[in-house]
């Protein structure tokens, strides 16, 4: 769906556009659910632009860590607008998280405290309005209690599920009775295209593939460096070579990704590619759950 077209087209469906308004009355977190191509990016763009435009200050957390709009995919990122933006793939993110994952399943708890984190700094901003958007993963028991302990933490204003037929409603209806929390249930609109699991890992590749397009060699002594699960990942005897990393401060927010080349513990060494950074600042690095090169590529087959 293309957003743009749909600004200037004044073709914002009915329902999406008393849901603008709701928000511009009773501002606070809104926070957006629903399965894969329902329109979730397509709304919080519209949301921005939108309550923007009627004189809002918005923040965005961009919690879809396997199809990412801001930042890249296994992060979650923070911007700021107060105007509305054009696209928003290319927007300066104010903070980012790294999960090391493209999915929340394995990664529930990372998945949890990173959308709290960066919550947290967009609530730090005073922005009157905070848009949440989060991945398609809705459906089984996992989703459903990772949604609801999300729900349950973040206390958002208003609830928004989009879903075709009812299929959301399991996420929605437990919290019907909060009485700080408004549940909007909206239609998808036509327009919205579904994505092939080729065209997600596409994306997903495009946009690894332009951040490492230019990379340099690092290694660096891990002397006032923590190396965080280096050993969780079981790679079946392949070692980590090849495994995306963040490159955190000291406060665990993302300063940008690596691949690793090789860890030394025993020289107390890790050498990554990277595009430029200040190697200064990293306090904490955090291995990966997936492997990538230097085209982007998943070699991990996830969808």
């Amino acid at each position: 769906m293309d957003t743009e077209a749909v600004l200037r087209g004044g073709e914002i469906p009915g329902d999406w556009m008393d849901l603008i308004e709701a928000i511009h009355r009773e501002k606070g977190i809104a926070l957006i659910l629903g399965a894969s191509d329902t329109g979730k990016s397509t709304l919080a763009h519209l949301l921005i632009a939108q309550l923007c435009r009627m004189g809002n200050v918005v923040a965005l957390v961009d919690g879809d860590i396997g199809q990412s709009v801001l930042g890249l995919p296994t992060t979650i990122g923070l911007a700021l607008f107060d105007s509305a933006p054009k696209p928003l793939d290319n927007i300066q993110l104010i903070a980012s998280y790294f999960v090391g994952s493209i999915t929340p399943r394995g990664h529930m708890l990372e998945v949890l405290v990173g959308i709290k984190r960066i919550a947290d700094r967009a609530s730090q901003l005073d922005p009157g309005i905070i848009v949440i958007d989060t991945t398609g993963f809705v459906t089984g028991e996992t989703a459903w209690e990772l949604k609801f302990q999300k729900i349950d933490l973040l206390k958002p204003v208003h609830l928004i599920g989009l879903q075709r037929r009812r299929e959301i409603e399991g996420l929605l209806k437990p919290h019907q009775f909060r009485p700080d929390m408004a549940i909007h249930r909206l239609k998808i609109p036509d327009k919205i295209r579904m994505k092939s699991p080729e065209q997600r890992r596409s994306n997903r590749s495009r946009k690894f593939a332009a951040y490492f397009q230019e990379v340099k060699l690092y290694e660096k002594s891990l002397d006032g460096i923590k190396v965080v699960s280096p050993f969780k990942v079981r790679y079946r005897g392949k070692g980590l070579k090849g495994v995306l990393i963040g490159l955190n401060d000291e406060a665990n927010f993302n300063l940008g990704l690596g691949i690793l080349e090789n860890l030394d513990v025993h020289r107390g060494t890790i050498s990554f590619v990277a595009p430029e950074l200040d190697l200064t600042k990293i306090r904490l690095i955090r291995i990966g759950s997936i492997e990538v090169d230097l085209f982007g590529n998943d070699k991990t087959h996830h969808h």
